[in-house]
């Protein structure tokens, strides 16, 4: 079935929904009308539930789901998931040339949208081969994600790597969440070999 998450915005009463999609199995979902049928969407409903907007992502490749939303004090929506190389959300196409492949590995993608559903802006990591991500917050004018990563790893000018067969090491990420500009890219310590989601 569908996994929906949801963040309500208790200053305009707005609610906002993002999930996943199953793979086959038949099942449908739709919001205001819209069939949902890609990974990375977000649909937001006013105060009385009545359909607003539904934004999804382009590819059938991108893994997603967007992970739970999050609000600021000007109700801004922060989210983060997981889209292919050349996926397009909200005219934000995803770039990653740490792979050669047309679709490549699946990279956090983070996009703040205004009350309208607008990208405020949209960032994303690069990485070969995927690395996961669903988790974000705000703290106060920052925004955190976190996941786990494969191997290099890159934000923009900044970089994490650990060595080559070492499976996946968790990691954290810090922004900006006025401008969305990397402030910090971070790894955990963890043994070679070990493996952490």
């Amino acid at each position: 079935g569908y996994f929906l998450k949801m963040k309500r915005d208790h200053k305009n009463g707005r609610y906002y929904f993002t999930g996943s999609i199953p793979i086959g199995g038949g099942a449908t979902l739709s919001f205001g009308g819209t069939p949902i049928d890609r990974n990375l969407f977000i649909g937001a409903f006013n105060s009385s539930g009545g359909f607003l907007w539904i934004k999804q992502n382009t590819s059938t490749y991108s893994n997603g789901p967007f992970g739970k939303p999050d609000i600021d004090a000007q109700s801004n929506v922060y989210i983060v998931g997981e889209a292919c190389k050349n996926d397009t959300f909200n005219s934000y196409i995803v770039v990653n040339s740490f792979t050669t492949y047309p679709f490549g590995s699946d990279v956090p993608l983070v996009v703040k949208l205004d009350t309208n559903g607008n990208n405020v802006y949209a960032t994303n990591g690069q990485s070969q081969p995927s690395t996961f991500c669903s988790a974000l917050i705000l703290n106060g004018s920052e925004v955190e994600i976190g996941g786990t990563y494969p191997g290099p790893f890159k934000w923009s000018s900044d970089s994490i790597q650990h060595g080559a067969g070492c499976d996946y090491s968790p990691f954290i990420a810090r922004f900006n969440s006025a401008t969305g500009a990397i402030l910090r890219l971070d790894s955990l310590a963890s043994a070679c070999g070990s493996h952490t989601d």
